[in-house]
């Protein structure tokens, strides 16, 4: 394959990318063609061996050499090997100079990657890999052992450990080598791996989940191991205790094989075969006339001692029935011996609401369910329960036909979570983030379960077809919460007993027991707008513990209108039936000015004397209309409908996200109290603000402990909202945004704001999956705003960042938008997360450039703002913040401020944070900074990544001697320490270079010292200069810092010498420096990609009060307490300020702070720094300096204006040497006296565009 001339992107394709090679032992050769493709003799130019590399010269070796000349349509051959010295990428350039007049040097890039033999783990279950780190148990890897059952079950998951590195695997820990915390009660290590574990090779562990209690077991397996970066091996499993509740099926008879253990007990009961008749196939029991015991028939015996509930649903229809007769389903509970009803079933006229079945001739078929509690009926411990269906009808054509029975019982659980923690009482609790009691369900699927959380009380179809919807998706879901969508048309809602309708035109669910009006909470949102006439919205309903079946009963409550008790009512709630106006207790709001068409909590309660019942919206009452408050009567594990009443079919249209009752009413004494505990989980998972929009109330989590204080933030109390998580309510928001909904013609003037755990999905149950960074219990980011009108015109703030500088100024402005989000981390440190706004929210705003997030400790945006840069994504923009304590946040613009500046530190609390970034690369890495330490700077950190306590990250700093030290943590300590003292009061520029395991410290360009380190590891840390320890800062230092540069890689010596006396750019997306032109033969540093700088601070661009990261990495920092940006007096480049002679301070500008041009190092004071880059604009002599003798040199010198000369003496044939090594420009004159001489060493260019002067003595 051909490699073109100038090639810089290896590739294995060509041979110019060795692949992996391991650096103890391996090596790869590849040879090249060298071809003349042309007419004459091709000829390479450079002395044998004719090849040149450049780069990691010792990693790549020329082993075999081309010969030359080569004829005309010829070719030559040369091998290279690759023979890594140090593990990482390893890259050269290969130079041939010939004699082909437009490819001289024909040069192409090569690259490839040493490794070091190494184990590297992976976890399997079932056969899947367990990502190390994974925090989402899936049933696809075994780390989620499912539901078993609390008191007898138990469920063994082996996992297999592979080694897919080249090393044994060992696992470090002592035997049985596997940790596991959390329920450890719950997870038991049944089965131990073995270790070490060869290349290639696997070994397996077992553990077993026996739940010692009901409800959601977790715990975390760690795996230490040998393994450098997955050391330990941690992931997540959790399993469901089960417990003894739960649904069993006792007894299901079709009738289609026999009698299904059923008795006829006479002439007036039998099995008949009529498909007309037959619900289901073609066999039913036939009913008939009233002989008693003759017209009945008696199921098997069964020992229901262990159940709560059980319910007997049936299918039926009759036939020739008249009015007022009836049949009944019966219980003994001693095998027959006595007999009590259960349900009475009367046959009439369902319209005029006095029947459960029509008296017709036409086949009708209903779904009923008849059920019995413990509470109100004897389960002996024997098998001696038994039902009974008895026909009470006039004569033997009056035909009752029974079909499809199925009888369950429900063992009710014992809660051990619950929301908000509150487990008492508890009850139902429905929600759709957990449909089957566990997880997410489908979107766009039908539900035909939903299972309860509480006791088990499951709302159900009574037949397939009436399903409401499940929705998980950003269109329909709640704050990116899943919900049941009923698609009920409330203007078709008929009468209806039969409870089967199953065309689709239905939404229905029911359920048997879990009604409680003592306390409700139901998340919900209707879609048609609520008006006073509408045909109502049956919503949740029960039925009047004293009333009859087949009567119009709303107990429960809805929209519209509701009763005709009330008119002109809105929402309701109502015990029963009604006469009229005024008949029947309820309690209604007319209130049109509330906005029934939001996601809201609907809250209904026993009022303190439980004679009555309070209304609730968003825990703002509601509702004074109350109607015949005689009739109130409780309602205690009732059956219920969601979506329909007990007569009218599917009403209901809208969406319904939870469903909570107790039965008992819960505390509200105050707002740390159980009711409270409940409507903050509520509020935070569905993004709803409790009471008032703008003066609000205290959110709790399951402790009672604030999380919102309502009163603490006075101001901010608009679009409550926050992402938590709290076991024991089972909570686990990852993003969130306040569901406040209103609008202008605009867009969104409510919830407009976003903030997601890392990123925003576009589902909650989306991040939770596929977001390996986790909330901790108790964790919580909550924010509310000001409630400013978005349309008011921005607002400017100006600071002066120098107002601690005497005779300077530093000016910056922010333009931002009035409103503010108070935004507050409580419980733990919570990550970086995403925050977003509709771009269209930021108004009268139009920056030149990119819309900015701005931050700060207060709500004025003094000196301590922060900001972040927008990007744009769809119709919003975003940025990425990690919020500490609290801070306040707005949207807008900041001019970028350019200035010729450093920053001097008082050593107090003055600092720059740039938050969790810069992890130092472990293989190369360069840390550069010029200091000028002051007297307080003793056991300081220049720049640091670490903690208060020093337990993690590096730190860069002066020791208590003053001497210059770099450390860093990775198990032990990793130290480097230079021997000289940095002078106090003086420029120096401090250096780092690291290199695969060696550190070397420099000190304005002079090697100090050197070190064998092992490499740095990454840490969530932040980034400081000129302080340590994320969220408590301690160590500050004080002094001037400038030009700080963190680089990807290591710079060979001349590279750091290069760039010392000037600022770097970016050019064409590679490093170069600011005062010489890119240009120059001996560019040093216009290899380096730009890419490899990860951090770049020339202390002179600002926006606002950040100084910029320049590297283009966006690791802007933060001024925190400052403002004392000072003047740059650092020498980038030395600059004279006045007549005089080179040696003399007064010639050079800031002279009291830097040392003279070309000194001796302070490092040995005998090392002349030979890399300084000087400008003079005066007349400035070079005579023989004692310390220096003849010599003066350096790596750039501009003679702008006026006269330099280098003295001497013809006479006396005396004189003076200048050297230059990289570049000179001479605008000005350059005197050379006697026999003083201008040397400009090999590759160091004259700039052409030179306007001045040479002179020269006849000798010079």
């Amino acid at each position: 394959t051909s490699i073109v001339d100038g090639d810089t992107t290896p590739i294995v394709g060509d041979d110019t990318d060795f692949g992996s090679i391991a650096v103890a032992s391996g090596s790869n050769a590849n040879i090249f063609t060298i071809q003349n493709t042309g007419t004459a003799n091709l000829t390479l130019d450079n002395p044998s061996p004719y090849i040149t590399i450049t780069g990691h010269t010792a990693d790549f070796t020329l082993t075999a050499n081309p010969s030359t000349p080569i004829a005309a349509s010829g070719s030559t051959t040369f091998t290279i090997t690759f023979d890594p010295t140090t593990s990482g990428l390893r890259s050269a350039s290969i130079s041939i100079a010939n004699n082909d007049s437009n490819e001289n040097p024909y040069t192409f890039d090569i690259q490839g990657t040493g490794t070091t033999p190494s184990p590297e783990m992976n976890v399997t279950g079932n056969a899947t890999s367990i990502a190390d780190g994974d925090v989402t148990p899936s049933t696809a890897d075994d780390t989620n052992f499912g539901s078993v059952a609390e008191a007898s079950g138990s469920v063994a998951n082996t996992f297999t450990i592979e080694n897919l590195g080249t090393l044994d695997l060992t696992l470090t820990n002592p035997s049985p080598y596997i940790t596991i915390t959390g329920h450890t009660a719950d997870f038991i290590l049944t089965s131990n791996p073995t270790t070490p574990i060869v290349a290639s090779g696997n070994t397996t562990f077992t553990i077993t989940f026996d739940p010692t209690v009901e409800g959601t077991r977790s715990a975390t397996v760690s795996i230490a191991n040998n393994d450098s970066d997955e050391n330990p091996y941690n992931f997540n499993i959790q399993g469901f205790g089960a417990g003894a509740c739960g649904q069993t099926t006792l007894h299901t008879a079709d009738f289609e094989s026999g009698l299904d253990g059923w008795t006829d007990n006479g002439t007036d009961a039998a099995r008949v075969n009529n498909a007309s008749r037959s619900y289901s196939n073609t066999y039913s029991l036939e009913l008939r006339s009233n002989s008693g015991l003759g017209s009945s028939m008696d199921s098997p015996l069964f020992d229901l001692s262990t159940y709560d509930k059980v319910d007997f649903k049936f299918f039926f229809t009759a036939y020739s029935v008249e009015n007022a007769e009836n049949f009944f389903i019966e219980y003994s509970s001693d095998s027959g011996a006595t007999w009590a009803t259960v349900s009475d079933y009367i046959c009439g006229d369902v319209v005029s609401k006095n029947a459960d079945y029509e008296s017709t001739t036409t086949i009708y078929f209903y779904g009923k369910t008849s059920t019995l509690l413990k509470t109100n009926y004897t389960f002996p411990a024997t098998t001696t329960s038994q039902f009974r269906v008895r026909s009470d009808a006039g004569d033997t054509g009056d035909l009752i036909y029974i079909d499809n029975i199925t009888i369950t019982g429900t063992i009710y659980c014992s809660p051990t979570i619950g929301p908000g923690g509150i487990t008492s009482n508890l009850d139902l609790w429905l929600k759709a983030d957990q449909l089957d009691g566990f997880a997410v369900g489908t979107d766009g699927a039908g539900v035909n379960t939903w299972t309860d959380n509480g006791k088990g009380n499951h709302a159900e179809t009574v037949v397939t077809g009436l399903e409401p919807v499940y929705r998980n998706s950003t269109a329909r879901n709640f704050n990116f919460n899943p919900v049941v969508d009923f698609e009920n048309n409330n203007s078709t809602a008929s009468s209806d007993m039969t409870y089967i309708i199953s065309d689709g035109s239905r939404d229905e669910l029911k359920s048997t027991a879990g009604f409680n009006s003592d306390d409700i909470f139901v998340v919900l949102m209707p879609d048609p707008t609520i008006t006073t006439g509408m045909i109502p919205l049956d919503t949740f309903c029960s039925t009047d513990p004293t009333g009859n079946t087949q009567n119009e009963d709303v107990t429960g409550f809805g929209y519209g209108s509701y009763t005709a008790r009330f008119d002109n009512e809105l929402f309701t709630y109502c015990i029963g039936t009604t006469s009229g106006l005024n008949n029947g207790y309820g309690r209604t709001s007319k209130n049109g000015a509330l906005d029934y068409n939001q996601i809201s909590i609907i809250n209904t309660r026993h009022n303190a004397a439980i004679n009555g019942i309070e209304l609730y919206l968003n825990n703002t009452q509601i509702g004074t209309d109350i109607s015949d408050a005689a009739d109130f009567a409780v309602v205690n594990d009732g059956r219920f409908w969601l979506g329909r009443s007990q007569y009218w079919n599917g009403s209901f249209d809208g969406r319904i996200a939870e469903v909570i009752t107790y039965s008992a009413t819960n505390s509200d004494v105050d707002l740390t109290a159980a009711r409270n505990r409940i409507q903050s989980y509520l509020g935070i998972k569905y993004g709803i603000t409790l009471g008032t929009n703008g003066t609000s109330q205290d959110y709790v989590d399951s402790d009672g402990t604030v999380i919102w204080d309502q009163s603490v933030n006075t101001g901010y109390n608009y679009d409550i909202a926050g992402i938590g998580r709290d076991d024991a309510s089972e909570l686990n928001q990852k993003q969130s945004s306040s569901v406040n909904d209103a609008t202008d013609g605009s867009g969104p003037i409510e919830g407009v704001l976003t903030i997601g755990l890392t990123d925003i999905y576009n589902t909650n149950s989306d991040n939770i999956a596929s977001n390996a960074n986790i909330l901790n219990n108790k964790e919580f980011l909550m924010w509310g705003n000001n409630g400013i009108d978005l349309n008011l015109a921005a607002a400017t703030i100006a600071v002066d960042m120098s107002a601690g500088i005497a005779g300077l100024t530093t000016p910056v402005t922010f333009v931002g938008m009035q409103r503010i989000w108070k935004v507050i981390e409580i419980g733990g440190d919570i990550g970086s997360v995403k925050v977003s706004i509709p771009q269209n929210a930021v108004r009268n705003i139009n920056p030149p450039g990119d819309y900015l997030m701005f931050i700060s400790n207060s709500g004025i945006f003094d000196p301590t703002a922060d900001y972040r840069i927008m990007t744009i994504n769809g119709s919003n923009i975003e940025a990425d913040y990690d919020f500490d304590g609290t801070k306040y946040i707005t949207f807008g613009y900041a001019p970028q401020v350019e200035v010729v500046r450093s920053i001097y530190f008082d050593g107090v609390v003055d600092y720059v944070d740039m938050e969790d970034a810069l992890d130092l690369n472990p293989t190369d890495f360069t840390i550069s900074a010029w200091i000028k330490r002051g007297a307080s700077s003793a056991n300081t950190s220049i720049l640091s990544k670490r903690d208060a306590a020093y337990t993690e990250g590096y730190d860069y700093k002066i020791t208590s001697t003053g001497r210059f030290e770099m450390s860093w943590k990775n198990g032990t300590t990793q130290t480097i320490t230079s021997d000289v003292v940095i002078p106090q009061d003086e420029w120096h520029q401090v250096a780092i270079i690291y290199s695969g395991g060696t550190a070397n410290l420099y000190i304005d360009g002079v090697l100090d010292k050197t070190a064998a380190l092992t490499a740095p590891v990454a840490t969530t840390q932040s980034f400081y200069i000129a302080a340590a320890g994320k969220n408590t800062p301690t160590a500050y230092y004080e002094g001037n810092i400038d030009e700080v540069r963190v680089w990807n890689t290591a710079l060979t010596l001349d590279q750091l010498h290069y760039v010392m006396n000037q600022e770097i750019i970016d050019s064409f997306n590679f490093a170069d420096g600011s005062i010489i032109p890119q240009t120059i033969t001996k560019n040093e540093v216009s290899s380096i990609p730009w890419s490899n700088l990860a951090g770049y601070y020339p202390m002179s661009i600002y926006t606002y009060t950040n100084t910029n990261d320049v590297s283009g990495n966006s690791n802007h920092g933060a001024l925190r307490n400052l403002d004392t940006v000072d003047r740059q007096t650092a020498p980038l480049p030395y600059q004279s300020q006045a007549n005089g002679s080179w040696t003399t301070d007064a010639t050079w500008l800031n002279n009291s702070v830097q040392t003279l041009p070309n000194t001796f190092s302070i490092v040995d004071g005998v090392t002349p720094i030979d890399w300084n880059i000087v400008e003079t604009n005066h007349n400035v002599t070079i005579d023989t300096y004692a310390g220096l003798g003849r010599e003066r040199s350096v790596l750039g010198l501009m003679v702008s204006s006026n006269e330099l000369q280098v003295n001497g003496n013809t006479v006396a044939g005396t004189g003076n040497g200048l050297t230059v090594t990289h570049y000179l420009k001479v605008d000005g004159t350059i005197d050379l006296e006697g026999e003083s001489q201008l040397i400009q060493t090999t590759g160091s260019d004259l700039d052409v565009t030179s306007s001045g002067t040479l002179e020269r003595d006849q000798q010079g």
